[in-house]
Order: structure tokens, then C-alpha cells, then sequence
């Protein structure tokens, strides 16, 4: 590099620096003024949820065990479950109205039946499955563990849609138009020498249908065509069949209050059979809420078994032995 070349870059790099100077030195532009802040103004606060009038105002209420509400446009069902209600028993019974015969739906078929409570589980409601199969004493130590190795059976886990003072509001839909509470569509074993056989196919919800909903005081019925999809249907059913790929079945679900009953011990049979005072036989609910009565034990023998003399022949757990005779005609059912 020469040396006339040297000094040019020296100048240049001396007149860059005083510009810069130069423009350090400026004023800054002052800034803009900050907007006083309102420190009187309320705080806004977030709309609260929409209450249970908002949900139900284009909705046809029926009173009852649990108020059910309708839509009455798109014929949806919610459910309104009470505070108190929570915690208690009750009772479900299935009934199929119109079906396949071949499948055992036809009229007036008993379905399932079963013991259920709701619970509420932070924003959620669960109906969940009693296990009817054991009892415990409270007063036995035992009792302390009535809930080991006892899974919860969950049929539906809803989200409450609205809450008021009273109670909460869930949607139903998943509840009545499924098969969460009565498996409509039987389940056979596969076998290699099964034949073929007519069956219902696929749930369709978006063709299924609400056919009545009646609440009474101490049950709620709700009744619903579930219709079925079958494209590939191979059996084409019996003569009651006008197209085996589409089948709609109606079916009555029943929610009815647990009855309230004073504990009784029945007597046994030498055969085995149990009797109440009546002459009949308790079923497995029956005798559930009669085992859960804490009304104590019969303090008159002859309520036992409906029998002030003690004749009847029949097996006794207080006096753990048989009554003396003969069992008379009538007494107690049958001989069989």
C-alpha cells in the first residue's frame, strides 16, 4: 500500500468518527406522555355460567322420581338430579315394547335389573353399578373392608351442563339412546359349529328416537327406538322382519326409588327355598334392601314365619331348627 493511499483511509476514518460524535450530540425526541391509569374503575368480572332457566327454556319439564327435560325441537333429553338424591339407591328395570322375537324383544320381556347410584365426582356426575352380591354388618368389624376388591362398575360419566341451588343438569342422551344400561344386542360365544343367525347390527344414535317420557313420583320411565344398522346382513330373519339391515327396537327404561322395608328373617325350606311371612319369595332386590334395613331383628317370634304355632315344618335361623308338623296345604307356597 503507498503511502498517499494510507493517508486517504486515515482521513476517512477520522471524518466518519466526528459525524457520529455529531449525531450522539443530538436531543432526543421526548417521549409520549403515559395515559393516567383509573384506579377507581371496577373490575369486570367473567359472566357466570349459564343457570338451569337458560338450558331449559325451549324444553318440556315432566316431574317426577327426576325431573327430565325435553327438547322440544330436537328431542333431546337432559336429566336433573337433585342434591338430596346423591348417595341413594335406586333401582333399574328394563322392559322391551316391540322388537325381534327371534332375539327375545318382543312385548313385555323383563330385562335387566340392577341397583345403581350417582355420585358426583368434581364437575362430573357418575351412575355407577351397586354390587348386590355381599353384605356387611356395620356393627362387625368386617365391614371396614366392604370396599376392597369390589371394582366400581361405571355406566356413564356426564359433565353437569348447569347448576343451581337445588341440584345439577346433565345431558341424558348417552344415557337412554346406548346401551350402557340394558346390552339390547345379545352377545353369543363364537363356535366353530355355529350356525349363522339373525342379528341387529351396528347402534345407530342419529336414527334413534325418543317415544314417551313419563315421571312419576316414585319412578321415572323413559321409553326409546334404537335402531340398528346391519349393511351386510346374511340371515334375513323371520317372517316379523321387513328388512334385516335396518331393525328398530323400542325399550322402556325404568328408574324406580328403593322401597323402604322392615327386615324380616325368612325361613327356609329343607330344599332351600326362602318365604316371606306372605307365602313368597323375595327377589335379590328384596332381599338387598332387606339385609340394609337397620330396624332390628323381630322381637315376636311368631313373625318369624307367619306361623304363631310353630307347625309349619319349615327351617327357622332364630331357633335354628325345624318347626315341629307337618307343613299344612297353602302354608308357605307350595310343597314343591
Amino acid at each position: 500500500m503507498t503511502p498517499r493511499s494510507l493517508l486517504f483511509l486515515t482521513c476517512l476514518f477520522a471524518s466518519t468518527i466526528s459525524i457520529a460524535q455529531k449525531k450522539s450530540g443530538k436531543a432526543q425526541p421526548p417521549l409520549p406522555p403515559v395515559a393516567a391509569v383509573d384506579t377507581t374503575a371496577k373490575i369486570k368480572k367473567a359472566a357466570p355460567p349459564a343457570g338451569i332457566t337458560d338450558k331449559v327454556k325451549s324444553s318440556r319439564r315432566s316431574d317426577g322420581l327426576f325431573t327430565i327435560y325435553q327438547d322440544t325441537a330436537t328431542g333431546s333429553v337432559q336429566l336433573y338430579v337433585k342434591k338430596d338424591q346423591l348417595g341413594k339407591e335406586y333401582i333399574y328395570q328394563s322392559f322391551s315394547i316391540n322388537g325381534p322375537t327371534s332375539l327375545y324383544l318382543n312385548q313385555s320381556m323383563h330385562r335387566s335389573n340392577f341397583v345403581f347410584t350417582i355420585k358426583k365426582s368434581f364437575d362430573k356426575l357418575e351412575l355407577s353399578r351397586v354390587n348386590t352380591a355381599f353384605y356387611y354388618d356395620p356393627a362387625n368389624p368386617v365391614s371396614k373392608t366392604k370396599d376392597v376388591d369390589k371394582p366400581e362398575a361405571i355406566m356413564l360419566s356426564e359433565k353437569v351442563a348447569a347448576e343451581d341451588s337445588a341440584g345439577y343438569l346433565i345431558a341424558a342422551d348417552g344415557l337412554f339412546i346406548s346401551e350402557k344400561l340394558d346390552p339390547i344386542k345379545p352377545v353369543s360365544a363364537p363356535s366353530f359349529f355355529s350356525m349363522p343367525s339373525f342379528s341387529l347390527g351396528s347402534l345407530n344414535p342419529t336414527k334413534s328416537r325418543y317415544a314417551a317420557v313419563r315421571s312419576f313420583p316414585a319412578n321415572t320411565d323413559v321409553l326409546v327406538d334404537l335402531a340398528y344398522d346391519n349393511p351386510m346382513a346374511f340371515v334375513p330373519g323371520g317372517p316379523d322382519i321387513t328388512d334385516a339391515r335396518y331393525v328398530r327396537v323400542r325399550m322402556q327404561h325404568s328408574l324406580i326409588e328403593m322401597p323402604q322395608n322392615n327386615f324380616t328373617p325368612p325361613c327356609r325350606r329343607p330344599k332351600g327355598r326362602l318365604f316371606q311371612p306372605n307365602g313368597k319369595r323375595p327377589d335379590q332386590h328384596q332381599r338387598h334392601a332387606l339385609q340394609r334395613s337397620d330396624q332390628p331383628l323381630a322381637s315376636e317370634k311368631e313373625r318369624l314365619c307367619g306361623c304363631p304355632e310353630r307347625t309349619c315344618g319349615a327351617y327357622c335361623f332364630l331357633d335354628r331348627k325345624y318347626h315341629a308338623g307337618s307343613l299344612p296345604p297353602n302354608h308357605h307356597g307350595s310343597r314343591a
